[in-house]
């Protein structure tokens, strides 16, 4: 079940830009049905170069549906500050500076309010100097508030140029690697973070629902592989 809900919530990381296809349409909220509209929202915070974005999305039903572009009295401000429409379908603001409990306000076209609110918790590397053993079971120390039963937990390596993510698990404190999941890395000296994911479907709306998402990618550290 846990391996289920961890496949939902990299499926949803996508579900956010959802617009970037450009075979999806794209219907201005004036001409749509209110009830219809919905809600996608994700933070992503970066702590190794301090940027932190947050996106907002509209569809028709469901993520898959026809992009709704806020229009006529219809807007949506992130932290009391107005969200930027992209090209791509969705609307962004970018910061410098982690909040963990951050607020997204929308307006619909009804005038009809909806403000919805969630944590982004972090997670660090509590070692220096780590060093992992491929085809062994790997265990190391992190800090950060106990997990969820949604989020997900990942050792992220930059290699070649290339983001690699390998599925952890977190307890209490230590991250857990499985025997096997350093198979496909090459051995050598990565920079690397950790990376947590949580996501829900409780947001206020309307008869569609929603989602959000929280990201946050710890500060990075030199992780060898043996």
């Amino acid at each position: 079940m846990r391996k289920a809900l961890e496949l939902i919530s990299l499926l949803l990381i996508g579900y956010i830009f959802v617009g970037c296809s450009e075979n999806v349409p794209t219907i201005n909220s004036d001409k749509a049905d209110q009830t219809r509209i919905f809600q996608a929202y994700k933070v992503s915070y970066r702590a190794y170069s301090k940027e932190l974005t947050a996106t907002a999305a509209f569809h028709l039903n469901n993520t898959s549906g026809e992009i709704v572009k806020l229009t006529g009295k219809s807007e949506v401000f992130f932290e009391k500050e107005d969200m930027e429409w992209q090209e791509q379908g969705y609307y962004q603001k970018t910061g410098n500076k982690f909040i963990e409990k951050p607020a997204f306000k929308y307006i619909n076209n009804d005038g009809q309010i909806f403000q919805n609110k969630f944590t982004v918790k972090k997670i660090e590397f509590k070692q220096d100097n780590i060093s992992l053993q491929k085809g062994a079971e790997n265990v190391f120390k992190c800090k950060g508030p106990d997990m969820d039963f949604n989020e997900s937990v990942y050792l992220s390596l930059h290699i070649n140029n290339d983001d690699v993510e390998i599925q952890a698990d977190m307890s209490r404190n230590d991250i857990v690697l499985a025997e096997h999941a350093l198979d496909e890395i090459p051995a050598g000296t990565y920079t690397g973070c950790l990376v947590r994911r949580n996501f829900d479907t409780n947001v206020h709306s309307l008869d569609r629902g929603g989602v959000w998402e929280s990201e946050y990618y710890s500060n990075q550290q030199q992780i060898t592989i043996k």
